[in-house]
């Protein structure tokens, strides 16, 4: 809960890894994620912006770094939200969106984060028709995820070992 202290000592360790690593090092990425999720905290949006803009020049055509940013943008979307810039937060869950499906990552954790927030971001600003138009894409991601929690425990397990020996 000390944001501040933490912003100061991220800070500092941006400064030192930029003296020693390239632009574009996952250490740097790293740091610029956890540090704009602190000003965030702090409520510091102009800051939290201008790191997640960063993070999103360095993720450009770097599939490996899509998934900070979108993770990064999730937050700032969040943070629109709670302080009600729906219009703001609808326009980075959008380019976040984008950069998910140009780098064709597959991290429906992520996505459905993304969804459900634009959801939000679409009920705020009373665009209950965009907002419905999300919802089967949320039902869906749902209703999968808990399949596949469903498909790995173990009773699942014994009744489809249990119907495959009454063959």
């Amino acid at each position: 809960g000390k944001y501040d202290q933490a912003s100061s000592f991220y800070e500092s360790a941006l400064k030192i890894r930029e003296r020693f690593l390239t632009a574009n090092h996952s250490g740097i990425v790293s740091i610029l994620r956890v540090l704009g999720y602190t000003y965030i905290q702090k409520r510091d949006f102009e800051h939290a912006e201008e790191v997640f803009r960063r993070l999103e020049t360095l993720s450009f055509g770097q599939p490996h770094y899509v998934k900070e940013w979108c993770d990064a943008v999730r937050f700032l979307a969040q943070m629109y939200v709670m302080t009600r810039h729906y219009e703001d937060g609808e326009h980075y869950i959008y380019r976040a969106l984008d950069q998910f499906e140009q780098a064709e990552i597959d991290n429906e954790d992520c996505r459905s984060a993304l969804i459900k927030s634009l959801v939000r971001c679409h009920l705020g600003q009373k665009k209950f028709v965009d907002a419905a138009r999300e919802m089967p894409t949320i039902a869906s991601m749902t209703f999968s995820k808990a399949l596949k929690k469903l498909e790995n425990t173990q009773s699942v397990a014994t009744i489809k070992e249990l119907m495959g020996g009454l063959k």
